[in-house]
């Protein structure tokens, strides 16, 4: 049993070898240990990602939420579950093969980065459609206006 190489066998079975950080000393060394591990399991379920992404990926996430965003911001993706698939769908029609959660990250990197992928030809058109996030003041005037007193109280 000791003569039994793993690692070959899980190369001759396909699997892939996915490194992980080395432990630290304490519980905050193994919880990120465990973290790690997670991560490296859960990209392993995802067979076929892209792992590196180029500026031409970035170029074609680009395109496709281009194409489907209807005048939304790009960070619509985090909170309209209609547009995020629309978003996975047209970016797998153009030849993306990754997880969705990936894609939606790239994007917003493509968001935050402008002057990187400016360099590069990539970027974002305006937003032209603004959503319009209901106010809470009103519901909880009595709390605010408790919390602001107090702090002047406290605080001068």
């Amino acid at each position: 049993m000791s003569n039994l190489n793993q690692f070959a066998i899980g190369r001759a079975l396909g699997s892939k070898m996915r490194p992980v950080k080395p432990a630290r000393f304490g519980g905050f060394g193994a919880l990120e240990v465990v973290a790690e591990s997670l991560r490296s399991s859960s990209l392993s379920a995802d067979a076929g990602h892209t792992d590196r992404f180029t500026y031409d990926h970035d170029r074609v996430i680009c395109q496709a939420f281009e194409q489907v965003r209807d005048g939304a911001s790009p960070d619509a993706i985090l909170w309209n579950p209609a547009l995020q698939q629309k978003f996975a769908k047209r970016c797998r029609e153009l030849g993306l093969d990754a997880p969705a959660s990936i894609l939606n990250r790239r994007l917003i990197n493509i968001r935050k980065n402008p002057g990187r992928y400016a360099k590069h030809g990539i970027k974002l058109s305006p937003t032209t459609k603004s959503d319009l996030h209901p106010s809470v003041v009103p519901q909880y005037a009595p709390v605010i206006e408790f919390a602001l007193v107090r702090l002047r109280y406290r605080y001068g």
